[in-house]
């Protein structure tokens, strides 16, 4: 029972760090989505690929 916790808390750290990058992501998409970052261009073609845009 003991391993099952052990795996049980790894599970949710990498969780943890899969959210932690996702909202990252968001962030960067947000901030390139706007005109003063370099990357808008590629924040642009990542937003079309997901969709999000018509």
């Amino acid at each position: 029972l003991d391993i099952f916790y052990f795996l049980l808390d790894t599970f949710y750290f990498f969780l943890d760090i899969f959210y932690f990058l996702l909202d990252t992501f968001y962030f960067l998409l947000d901030t390139c989505s706007s005109s003063y970052c370099p990357f808008s261009l590629l924040g642009s073609t990542l937003k079309n690929a997901m969709g999000s845009s018509p």
